[in-house]
C-alpha cells in the first residue's frame, strides 16, 4: 500500500510539472523548495498535496518565487508529537533564564487548592511527567500523571501547566531538542490551617 501511494504521488507530481511545461513552484509547509529537496520527502511524511494554477489561486505564493507555471503545495504531517525527547542534554532548558527552582517557585505561586477537594479532605501527591519541546513550550498533549491521586488535583496541575511561560529550549549538539522532566506536587491540608493549605512542589528532570 505504501509503495502504491508513493507511485501515485510521484506520477501526480510529474504530470503536474509536465502540464506546466516548466517546473512549478514547490511550497512545503509554507516554504519554497526545489524539486530536488521535494524528491527527498517520503509519502509517509505528507499530510496533503494540492496543485494550484491561475492568477487567483497562486497569488498568495507570489512572494516565494515564480508562480507562472503553477504551484504545488505540500503539507507535511505534524512531527511534533513524534519528536524524540531526552532526559539529559548538553544544555538543559531554562525557565525565566534560571533553573528548575524558578519553575518550582512559579508553580507554587500559581497553584490553588481546589475548594471541592478541601471540603472532602482530599490530599495526596501529584506526580506529572512533562516535556519542554524544542520550541520552548510545555507539550500539553504529552503530559502524563504517574500517580493515583484524585482527578481534581490533577486538573489543577494541568490548569497551571497550560499557562506556563515559554522556556529557553534545551540543546543537544547545538540543536534545540525536547527534554523530559518529572514534577512531584504534594497537596496537604494542615490540621489547623487559617488561610491557604500547604502545597509543596519539588521539580527534577527524569
Amino acid at each position: 500500500m505504501k509503495h502504491l501511494f508513493l507511485a501515485v504521488l510521484c506520477m501526480f507530481v510529474t504530470m503536474a510539472a509536465y502540464a506546466y511545461e516548466q517546473k512549478p513552484l514547490y511550497v512545503v509547509d509554507g516554504k519554497a523548495m526545489s524539486a530536488t529537496e521535494v524528491s527527498k520527502i517520503t509519502a509517509e511524511d505528507i499530510e496533503s498535496l494540492t496543485v494550484l494554477k491561475g492568477d487567483d489561486s497562486v497569488a498568495e505564493y507570489a512572494n516565494l518565487g515564480d508562480v507562472s507555471n503553477g504551484v504545488i503545495v505540500i503539507t507535511l504531517k505534524n512531527q511534533e508529537s513524534e519528536e524524540e525527547s531526552f532526559l539529559v542534554v548538553d544544555e538543559m532548558p531554562k525557565f525565566m533564564n534560571s533553573d528548575l527552582v524558578a519553575f518550582q517557585n512559579w508553580v507554587m505561586q500559581n497553584l490553588r487548592y481546589p475548594e471541592a477537594a478541601m471540603s472532602k479532605g482530599i490530599e495526596g501527591q501529584v506526580v506529572v511527567n512533562f516535556v519542554v519541546g524544542k520550541d520552548g513550550y510545555i507539550q500539553i498533549d504529552k503530559l502524563q500523571f504517574i500517580d493515583t491521586c484524585d482527578k481534581m488535583l490533577h486538573d489543577e496541575v494541568l490548569r497551571v501547566l497550560k499557562t506556563s511561560p515559554r522556556w529557553t529550549p534545551g540543546k543537544q549538539k547545538g540543536e534545540n531538542v525536547a527534554v523530559q522532566f518529572v514534577l512531584p506536587i504534594t497537596f496537604k491540608i494542615p490540621e489547623n490551617y487559617q488561610s491557604v493549605p500547604a502545597i509543596e512542589v519539588a521539580a527534577e528532570h527524569s
